[in-house]
């Protein structure tokens, strides 16, 4: 096992399920973070995995304690460049189409 991916495994496991859900959510929501869904699904298997190792009582109750952990977890988390930083351009039912020279544009 990666030596990085076994740290990531014991820093989650000081913490609990709820710890863990909440966050993982809280991160997911940060916009910069909609480039890494490889990250997220990475944190999500190892939850399930780790699930029965982890602490009963929450540890996380401040926002200084969120992050703190936040730091930690994208300091751990492996890089996976070939599939990061791609933000499909979002379609929001308009229809474009080029004729004669001009861009045509009209929301269905």
């Amino acid at each position: 096992m990666n030596k990085n991916f076994e740290t990531l495994e014991n820093y989650l496991c000081k913490f609990s399920f709820n710890d863990l859900a909440k966050s993982f959510f809280a991160l997911n929501l940060w916009l910069p973070n909609v480039a890494s869904p490889i990250k997220s699904q990475l944190l999500y298997v190892l939850l399930e995995s780790i699930s029965n190792r982890l602490q009963t009582k929450d540890q996380i109750e401040t926002y200084n304690q969120f992050k703190e952990f936040s730091e930690t977890i994208i300091s751990l988390i492996p890089s996976f460049p070939m599939m990061e930083d791609y933000i499909p351009e979002t379609d929001w039912g308009e229809i474009k189409y080029f004729f004669y020279d001009i861009l045509f544009s009209k929301k269905s």
